[in-house]
């Protein structure tokens, strides 16, 4: 995930405007990621790995957020407050990713 990889750098090297206009870039598209009111059944599991994923990131960007638009440094907590919830989306995602092959008869090997 692009986001992690820019809040880290963020984190570890300090406020830069590349990177922070990265990091709302990124921010922005998972904000605008689209939801979906109904699902088939089946697809239920896999849509709520995604929701799941998508709305941990959402709920935690505000202190690295700001931290950017204020041109500060984002804080230790700050950074851990995102960054466990973008690991754990990744993780979300790819369980969703493997339902959703099997729902079409992919298989990985």
């Amino acid at each position: 995930m692009e986001l992690g990889g820019v809040l880290d750098r963020l984190f570890q090297n300090g406020y830069n405007a590349e990177d922070c206009n990265l990091f709302l870039f990124y921010a922005g598209l998972v904000e605008a990621a689209p939801t979906f009111q109904r699902q088939h059944p089946d697809w239920r599991g896999p849509y709520l790995l995604y929701d799941q994923a998508r709305l941990g990131v959402i709920n935690n960007l505000e202190g690295a957020r700001d931290a950017c638009i204020n041109g500060g440094n984002i804080t230790e907590l700050n950074y851990f407050l995102l960054r466990d919830p973008i690991n754990q989306g990744h993780d979300w995602l790819t369980s969703a990713i493997r339902q959703a092959n099997e729902l079409f008869g992919i298989t990985d090997g």
